[in-house]
């Protein structure tokens, strides 16, 4: 994750001037909209940042930390994402189709309608989110690890997601099927939960 011992305060302007976002330290949004076209941000912090405010084209993210900030609706289609962690952050309809996530740290999100169809998370974990009505749609997963994440209405469809323990997570009314759900770790108020969205009746 980010080292913020070598981090250098900086602006959007000022990195966009020099040309790259390395060793960054941001904490003040831009003065007038800009766009962020095949940018890197590698080993940066953002605090406070409204991205909504951007127009984000082409990003890749290694080794950040983003603080409070908002995602809300920006599309990080076939993008990667390595070694980074989102803290209360706002990824409302944030749109990472086909992205390939990797050591990467969702705490304390507000990502409803969340859209990680397509994506390959590896190493990656979520705490206290809430991912109501969020799609995980035929996604390659490694070692997901899940810690009190609301899935209600998500929609979990053709996952594999073996050994993946879901116990301190919600998951009334999800929306899936029997091959994204083998193996999983529930406990037993979920199982019966489970139980009647896949069909199973119990007598």
């Amino acid at each position: 994750m980010t080292n913020m011992k070598y981090l250098e305060e900086s602006t959007f302007e000022e990195c966009l001037e020099q040309g790259y976002f390395e060793d960054k330290r941001i904490v003040q949004n831009p003065s007038s909209n800009l766009v962020l076209e095949r940018v890197y941000f590698d080993n940066c912090y953002f605090e406070n940042i409204d991205f909504t405010k951007f127009k984000v084209v082409d990003i890749n993210v290694d080794n950040c930390t983003f603080k409070n900030c908002d995602f809300s609706n920006i599309l990080f289609d076939e993008k990667v994402l390595f070694r980074s962690n989102f803290i209360t952050c706002k990824l409302q309809g944030t749109f990472f189709s086909s992205t390939k996530l990797e050591d990467v740290e969702f705490n304390d999100i507000n990502g409803r309608y969340i859209n990680f169809s397509g994506c390959n998370l590896k190493k990656v974990k979520f705490s206290d989110c809430d991912f109501t009505e969020a799609r995980f749609m035929e996604c390659e997963t490694q070692k997901i690890m899940l810690s009190n994440v609301q899935f209600n209405r998500a929609e979990l469809i053709k996952m594999k997601l073996q050994n993946t323990d879901f116990s301190t997570s919600h998951i009334d009314n999800i929306i899936t099927d029997i091959t994204s759900v083998r193996g999983i770790k529930v406990n037993a108020g979920q199982a019966l939960s489970l139980s009647v969205v896949l069909g199973i009746e119990i007598v």
